[in-house]
């Protein structure tokens, strides 16, 4: 399944193909990253969910965009970028998000009408009799994005959102943030949450420890004690009665609130408890914002590795990253064998005077050639010879 974003907030062109077990999305700051990955995390969730309610494929263009399902749908992409604020930032151009894919032929394009996202055309290749019609949708379904259909996302500012007054109140606005089209009353106001945050919240505000057998289990939890033991040099602990994270550094009698430990256990404390209480066998995807965050470049290199030992457990993942340190080990993991070419989809986003369009960076068994990471690299280079051959002036 390809997803095509045109003419959205600061994006010109960006295209992804979901049958990649990996896409990882490059680029400077302020070009679409995040926009991008939010646009395609909310079509797949938010898809997925109308037709887990209602299978909606057998309803007309007319009927779908009247269904309160995709009411709450549109609310999801209001609550998140904003009433009337869809077209490109840089040329006015109207939006469109375009779905394809040829087998099974599936092809659905949205716009935007009065400010609000709509569906435009839709086109596919699905039969079914009416009492096998949900199971024959939700099959369907699962053909066109595969184990992106269960998705879960993880912002960059991930304990800030949680800790302080959102680990209190923050699950009761996550859950009303998600029917806030229904609010009537105009004085009622809610503190502003986008769609993903709020997910995220009420993932995080629940204890759901993962089902599955023995040995899949033993490699799950391996996966969280690892990153715990190699990077936390501790244990993270999730108090659901609190709403609470706390941690307890090897070789230390007592715990600490995650607020009190380092930033990098802040960051990655959320990530922990997602793999322990949340991802399912062999199901699902992660959106992850710079996972990189607050690490150190030597803990980038291990966090890079851990996440493709979720992609050989079948996971799928999409992250936004700015890591020259990251790239490089995903380019060592190419040559090593762990991380196939054919699962990755580096994704380059550049600024055009339109805004920021996508290209596939080129990449071979030996790794994907760095265009993103060797200018800034570069400049330093040249900036510290020019200095040195300008103190070397000054001495004779």
């Amino acid at each position: 399944m390809k997803v095509i974003i045109k003419n959205f907030g600061p994006i010109k062109n960006y295209e992804v193909d979901l049958g990649k077990k990996f896409i990882v999305n490059y680029g400077p700051n302020n070009i679409g990253k995040s926009c991008a990955m939010n646009v395609v995390y909310l079509m797949i969730k938010k898809l997925f969910h109308i037709v887990s309610v209602y299978p909606t494929l057998m309803l007309s263009v007319e009927e779908f965009n009247n269904h309160p399902v995709f009411k709450d749908m549109k609310e999801d992409f209001n609550a998140t970028f904003g009433r009337r604020n869809l077209s490109n930032r840089y040329s006015g151009k109207r939006m469109e998000i375009v779905l394809s894919m040829d087998s099974p032929h599936f092809y659905a394009s949205f716009g935007e009408k009065e400010g609000e996202l709509c569906l435009i055309e839709a086109e596919y290749d699905f039969h079914s009799s009416e009492e096998e019609k949900y199971s024959a949708a939700i099959s369907f379904l699962s053909k066109c994005f595969g184990k992106h259909l269960h998705p879960h996302f993880i912002p960059a500012s991930r304990l800030g959102l949680y800790q302080g007054f959102i680990k209190a109140l923050g699950p009761t606005l996550a859950e009303i943030s998600k029917i806030r089209g229904l609010l009537q009353n105009p004085y009622m106001s809610i503190p502003h949450l986008t769609a993903p945050v709020s997910d995220y919240i009420s993932l995080l505000s629940r204890q759901n420890p993962v089902v599955a057998d023995s040995s899949y289990r033993q490699k799950i939890v391996k996966i969280a004690e690892d990153i715990e033991k190699e990077l936390l040099d501790g244990s993270i602990r999730f108090d659901e009665q609190q709403q609470s994270f706390y941690y307890k550094p090897h070789n230390f009698t007592g715990e600490i609130g995650v607020e009190y430990a380092s930033s990098m256990v802040g960051q990655l404390a959320p990530f922990v408890h997602i793999i322990r209480n949340s991802l399912k066998l062999s199901e699902g995807s992660l959106f992850y914002e710079e996972p990189e965050a607050h690490l150190h470049p030597e803990k980038q290199t291990i966090l890079a590795e851990k996440l493709v030992c979720l992609l050989e457990l079948g996971f799928n993942a999409m992250i936004t990253t700015h890591s020259n340190y990251m790239f490089n080990k995903f380019n060592n993991l190419i040559l090593n064998g762990r991380l196939p070419p054919v699962d990755y989809l580096p994704v380059l986003m550049e600024l055009t005077p339109e805004g920021s369009v996508s290209r596939v960076m080129e990449m071979d068994e030996l790794g994907v050639l760095d265009e993103n990471f060797i200018s800034a690299t570069e400049k330093l280079y040249d900036e510290r010879e020019d200095i040195i051959e300008k103190l070397n002036g000054e001495r004779k």
